[in-house]
């Protein structure tokens, strides 16, 4: 949350540093003087173990912290090299569990502790970091940040703080905490200096909340026989998941840890007395402030100054800034359909920010150069999402109004270079060639920056099942190759990254579990998984991965498709926006007056799903690491796995609620599998090389399914009992997403003929007329129960239309039932249930208007300290 600045105090003839403070904490007094209060009640503390406040005033508006400097590093860079020795580890815990006696005896709880967050200096002494600003509570639906702490949101019950994989059980869900939240935080970073590995850590984050609430990290005595079993039982008892059960304070915490009796001996380490900190007056910050402006003049200021013993060139410091813009950011409701696109985009030398903000309930594009405190709107841009730069910097392209288009970074008239239909990213490369993921990631096509006839390079045709789609293209240096997104599965963090060669049109596989890589000249490739930013060597020459990722920046807003909100320079400097993962999902009930109702299951990766014919009970697919159906009973609450082998999803109720009808996908295609909700046995009912069930009559006599074809996209087909399936609707447009009447009679699909997608109804048998039902977008048709209603989404809208099939087909006029920011998943994201209320899925992590980017500049720097390229 702001500027670090090394400084001299000349007063007292010491080093300081100063933290300055966005200019927007000045708009509320109130606020300010709640800071002011926390900065004096940590200044206060004057404690040996807990990083030591000097003096707050403001300058130019700007708050200001001035603490202690601190030489050494982070409690994290040890543990990245093996971690302290046992002794070492037990004498770091005895000072951080003094400090949090200090703290919590002032009243004041950090909630995000982490090794991050302690701080060894040269002489041995641990430092907590970051209470003040970790304790500052934002008003309602607002939020506060920082380089290092990661509150992002308010303490309103429901809302979920800290770090995944420190986070104490009260904290994953939401709720109010307190001192032994601190509590269990230390006894997982103690368990890791101990084990060498985290106490809860799994291949994705919401595994990894789950472990925290109900798994048992493995035994200290199993990780290290010479663990002390009295230590261990201490570190046991820290981690309980009841807080009533853990040790009721830091004091007697410290005292535990304290009469420990080691064989060897456990030696404390002498403290170094600090002086109390001399009050400096606010005229003498001010100076001091100014002082620092001077200085910043000559030498760049530091990033997190004395936390590596790693010291770059004093021409490339890396420093953090936080960026406050003036308008909210637009993200996921923005977008076509509701899902997020990227919303940043850095000018190549990364001079000048470009990002989608929310202007008059709309979104269009801003630019903000890192030299200037302001931002401009860039006219005629409205409705844009996914912006990316030419490689000069002088233009930005972008999507809008299903068309790609490119603005100059100075202004003038937009340029409409040719269509696209929710498209899912793009490039600029060399010899001013544009490539971009177009028909919502079924194809990769190309055009020239001047305009002409876009070229289709490839399409889903090109990949290998379960491989299904593709996004966020990426041009390679050699303007060859291009890194591209590859979806596997529903869920992101199962997506892998490929290299496309544009002269002999194949994918080479990069790495597994990775989304929206980026190539650094440094000779890196960054990239996301689960809501992480990692960085591993690269060999652009072979376009291989030539070591471990190593992580770099968590917390990493990640949208429901995988676009992650991050951009970069190629020289590295990186900015960012906080959150956690949009697709990480609650069902709820929600009533056509658009009032929630949660439903007793744990927050997962949920994808498609299918209310059981009376109600009782939902079979939903869950993407994680594995890929099956599990069964909610909404009486008794809580997950019932469904299937166990191989890759499942879109399940499919049996009208008589004794089956469901799913889809296995193998390496040869995929299996529709019915399955008896009783004995468990299975019948495979048909085989393809690829699709998804759709819906079946109400007889149960006919299945209707998506086929990916080169030539036609996505369409529409029937199979009927033992015959083989044959194409119900396929055309040049994309046909997907159906449903049959209550009767029979009549099937509602969505189709993009008319250039986005749209609601229509035909007969059954697929013949004669066709009536359209939504005009300014539509997806995801369900009928009512009754038959007398016909539901779809528009986004974040809800709507409903009346319709009748007797004698004929007739629909009325489509009507707004609820709107909200609900997920948008692959497959159909809601099903409605015979008393009109809708079964929906609502992002468990949810985002707040956006009014602050991170960035990181010379990050470069960094990665090449962190990640070693041979």
């Amino acid at each position: 949350m702001g500027e670090v600045y090394r400084a001299r105090d000349t007063r007292l003839n010491r080093d300081v540093a100063i933290k300055i403070l966005p200019a927007n904490f000045t708009g509320d007094p109130d606020r300010l003087k709640r800071f002011e209060q926390e900065a004096l009640a940590t200044s206060a503390l004057n404690h040996p173990n807990i990083l030591t406040v000097y003096d707050i005033g403001t300058y130019e508006k700007s708050p200001f912290i001035v603490a202690e400097l601190l030489e050494g590093e982070e409690l994290r860079e040890q543990l990245n090299h093996g971690g302290p020795p046992q002794r070492k580890a037990i004498d770091y815990a005895q000072q951080v569990a003094r400090g949090l006696a200090a703290a919590h005896n002032r009243g004041i709880t950090h909630r995000d502790l982490k090794p991050e967050n302690l701080f060894v200096t040269t002489d041995g002494r641990v430092k907590i970091l970051d209470f003040g600003l970790a304790k500052l509570r934002p008003q309602r639906n607002e939020g506060i940040s920082s380089e290092i702490a990661t509150e992002k949101q308010i303490t309103d019950p429901g809302t979920v703080m800290g770090t995944v994989g420190y986070m104490s059980p009260e904290q994953v869900r939401g709720q109010v905490v307190d001192h032994r939240s601190d509590i269990f935080s230390f006894g997982s970073i103690l368990y890791e200096m101990l084990s060498g590995q985290r106490a809860f850590q799994k291949e994705t984050m919401a595994e990894t909340m789950t472990a925290i609430l109900k798994e048992e990290p493995i035994e200290l005595s199993v990780t290290s026989a010479k663990i002390n079993p009295a230590l261990e039982k201490i570190v046991r008892r820290c981690m309980e998941k009841k807080p009533e059960h853990r040790f009721q304070s830091a004091s007697d915490l410290g005292f535990a840890i304290e009469a420990l009796s080691e064989p060897s001996g456990v030696q404390r380490s002498t403290q170094t007395p600090l002086t109390k900190a001399t009050k400096i007056d606010s005229r003498r910050g001010l100076i001091l402030i100014g002082a620092v402006a001077l200085v910043f003049a000559v030498v760049t200021a530091a990033f997190l100054i004395g936390r590596s013993t790693s010291r770059p060139n004093v021409n490339a410091l890396v420093r953090s800034v936080t960026i406050t813009l003036t308008t909210p950011l637009a993200m996921g409701k923005y977008c076509p359909l509701g899902i997020g696109r990227t919303a940043l985009a850095l000018s190549p030398d990364g001079a000048t920010l470009v990002y989608v903000g929310e202007q008059n309930g709309k979104s269009q594009l801003f630019a903000r150069p890192f030299d200037s405190f302001n931002a401009r709107p860039i006219a005629g841009t409205e409705g844009a999402y996914a912006p990316f730069f030419s490689p000069d910097g002088r233009w930005v392209a972008y999507f809008a109004a299903n068309t790609l288009q490119k603005v100059s970074i100075e202004g003038g008239q937009p340029i409409t270079l040719c269509e696209a239909r929710n498209a899912q990213g793009g490039t600029w490369g060399g010899g001013d060639k544009i490539l971009f993921a177009d028909g919502e990631g079924t194809k990769l096509v190309s055009i020239s920056a001047s305009g002409g006839q876009p070229e289709v390079l490839i399409n889903e045709s090109a990949l290998t099942p379960p491989d299904w789609g593709f996004s966020h293209p990426e041009f390679l240096p050699d303007g060859d190759r291009v890194l591209l997104t590859i979806w596997r599965t529903y869920n992101p963090d199962g997506f892998r990254t490929a290299a496309l060669s544009l002269k002999t049109r194949k994918l080479q596989p990069v790495l597994d579990g990775s989304t929206g890589a980026h190539y650094v000249s440094t000779g890196h490739l960054v990239y996301a998984h689960s809501g992480t930013l990692l960085a591993a060597p690269f060999d652009i020459g072979s376009a291989t991965v030539k070591g471990p990722g190593v992580t770099l920046v968590e917390n990493v807003r990640s949208e429901e498709w995988g676009a992650i909100q991050f951009a970069l320079s190629m020289d590295g400097t990186l900015v960012y926006i906080s959150g956690g993962p949009a697709w990480i999902g609650k069902l709820v009930w929600v009533d056509r007056s658009g009032n929630t109702t949660p439903i007793n299951a744990p927050a997962r990766a949920y994808q498609n799903f299918a209310l059981s014919p009376d109600g009782q009970r939902v079979a939903v697919e869950i993407s994680e690491a594995t890929h099956d159906i599990y069964l909610i009973d909404f009486a008794r609450g809580g997950l019932i796995r469904f299937t166990n082998t191989g890759e499942n999803g879109c399940p499919r109720w049996t009208n008589d609620g004794k089956n469901i009808s799913f889809v296995r996908h193998t390496a040869q295609g995929f299996e529709v599998i019915s399955k008896s909700i009783d004995s468990g046995s299975e019948e495979t009912y048909m085989r393809r090389d690829n699709g998804d069930i759709q819906a079946w009559s109400p007889d149960g006599k006919t299945l209707l399914y998506m086929v990916i074809s080169a030539e036609t996209s996505l369409d529409l087909w029937v199979k009927t009992g033992s015959e083989p399936g044959k194409p119900w609707l396929a055309t040049k447009f994309s046909e997907l997403l159906a449903s049959f009447s209550q009767d029979g009679k009549y099937v509602a699909y969505t189709s993009d003929e008319s250039g986005q997608y749209e609601i229509y109804v035909r007969a059954a048998s697929g013949e004669g007329a066709k009536w359209q039902i939504s005009s300014e977008g539509g997806e995801e048709p369900l009928w009512s129960k009754n038959g007398r209603e016909l539901f779809y989404r528009n986004g974040p809208k809800w709507m409903a239309v009346d319709v009748t099939t007797e004698p004929g087909f007739k629909s009325g006029t489509p009507h707004i039932m609820f709107e909200g920011p609900y997920m948008n998943i692959p497959g159909f994201s809601y099903d409605v249930a015979s008393d009109g209320r809708f079964l929906i899925l609502e992002e468990n992590y949810k985002q707040p208007p956006t009014l602050q980017v991170q960035a990181i500049l010379n990050w470069g720097e960094e990665l090449k300290r962190r990640v070693a390229v041979r």
